[in-house]
């Protein structure tokens, strides 16, 4: 029972990580991983020079958001992934920019796999994910029959992305996949990344990223395959 309850949950995984990558390519994330390195580098070498600690970790923090978003901006634009700049009127969270597509909305985030300090955009977003743990369940049956496709942001799901470093200080961008309460449920990492566009680019997958999408969103896919 605890080794189909495991497979089951794989499947789930990976089933939502094959429309992830079919949304943002490997190309995507690799573009971003370097946009975001290069960066990195530069903010700190520009910061080394305030003298108080806290104020060089707020600085760096700040400058590391909004670049964040800019380049994200910027690789969503290169890919044809729209963009949008949205604002919180001055509350906590600011501006912030959010890429959508047909099934999630991606936000950067200076650390994607931390839930406990979210701004309220984040925390707003994050509720788009109850499915995930079966948390408000949606009824999708009537547009699931006649194959809506759904435009307005309840009907996606919700994704952070940012640069992660491991103790050996090495750097992977990560895409995390928050709960309704905001802790991670998935993290995917660049190397699953590009390993599933391979598989799923390859000939005889039954995946092909070449294939016509089905006009019924993820979210209605999800309720019917996984609840």
């Amino acid at each position: 029972m605890g080794n189909d309850s495991n497979d089951h949950s794989k499947e789930k995984r990976l089933y939502f990580l094959q429309h992830l990558v079919r949304e943002f390519s490997d190309h995507f994330a690799i573009d971003l991983e370097q946009e975001l390195l290069a960066v990195e580098g530069r903010i700190k070498e520009l910061n080394s020079s305030i003298e108080h600690k806290l104020f060089q970790a707020r600085a760096t923090g700040n400058l590391s958001y909004y670049h964040g978003m800019n380049l994200l901006k910027k690789v969503c634009a290169k890919y044809g992934i729209p963009f949008f700049i949205e604002s919180t009127n001055g509350r906590k969270g600011g501006e912030y920019g959010l890429a959508k597509t047909r099934n999630f909305v991606v936000a950067y985030s200076n650390n994607p796999e931390i839930a406990q300090t979210r701004a309220d955009y984040q925390k707003y977003y994050s509720s788009l994910n109850a499915e995930l743990t079966l948390q408000g369940v949606l009824d999708f049956c009537e547009q699931a029959e006649d194959g809506s496709v759904f435009t307005d942001d309840e009907d996606k799901f919700f994704v952070t992305v940012g640069i992660k470093r491991n103790s050996q200080n090495d750097a992977s961008l990560v895409f995390n996949v928050p709960n309704a309460d905001g802790f991670k449920h998935y993290v995917f990492f660049l190397e699953e990344i590009i390993e599933v566009y391979n598989i799923m680019n390859k000939e005889g997958s039954s995946f092909r990223l070449d294939e016509k999408e089905s006009e019924v969103a993820l979210k209605q896919k999800w309720k019917t395959n996984f609840e």
